[in-house]
């Protein structure tokens, strides 16, 4: 069963108009989890009155609930809602997409590490999606996950210099290069597979010189 938290902060959920507390959020996790039904969550990034702070606060609090799964979807704005109202009054501002991305990267690694799926980031692309304003991108998941090999590879490279080769497992190789092969472009390195290494790790290399470095590496960096 999913349950649409969207966030752990009670100042965030009245300002969001929406009709449910962090209290009630723990009862209802606890009686899926109780039930033995599996637990999928999902949080919005970027709510009125939310900070990073608030944000942060609502990761911990979810990885407390014990989710199985869970969706990121950052707030944006949709036609004829109260948020656009919000919005057109200058009462509500969005975050912006590099935002949104960073702090859905931030929550995806602290969930993954605690064993949580992650089954979406973004809103699916909808022909009836009127969207106002706010962080929506088609490919809004990959570059989350690119962000997230980009900071990585940074590091190596300040570490080793340009003309490494990074090693990831194939199926993150298109993360390694970045939305259109931007990471490649900036930070000039060579790339090679090796399905040895779990998802979220980089390996490199440069002469006799070799380093490591996973997803949980960058998460003081991120926010």
């Amino acid at each position: 069963m999913e349950i649409g938290i969207q966030s752990m902060d009670d100042s965030v959920l009245e300002a969001s108009s929406r009709e449910h507390t962090r209290v009630d959020v723990i009862r209802a996790c606890a009686l899926v989890k109780e039930s033995g039904m599996r637990l999928g969550v999902q949080i919005m990034p970027g709510l009125p009155g939310e900070d990073i702070r608030s944000f942060k606060q609502t990761v911990a609090d979810v990885i407390k609930l014990k989710p199985d799964t869970a969706r990121i979807y950052p707030t944006v704005v949709l036609a004829d809602t109260r948020l656009e109202e919000l919005y057109l009054s200058g009462k509500y501002l969005p975050l912006s997409l590099d935002e949104a991305v960073r702090r859905a990267l931030y929550a995806s690694i602290m969930l993954e590490g605690e064993g949580c799926t992650i089954l979406r980031m973004g809103l699916p692309p909808s022909p009836g999606l009127k969207i106002i304003a706010g962080p929506y991108h088609e490919s809004f998941g990959f570059l989350v996950r690119s962000l997230g090999y980009c900071m990585m590879a940074q590091q190596i490279v300040d570490e080793l210099g340009t003309g490494c080769e990074l090693s990831v497992h194939s199926r993150a190789i298109p993360e390694l290069i970045g939305y259109r092969r931007s990471t490649l472009k900036a930070l000039r390195f060579s790339f090679s597979f090796d399905d040895t290494l779990p998802r979220g790790y980089i390996r490199a290399y440069v002469s006799r010189e070799s380093a490591c470095i996973q997803l949980q590496d960058i998460l003081e960096y991120i926010l």
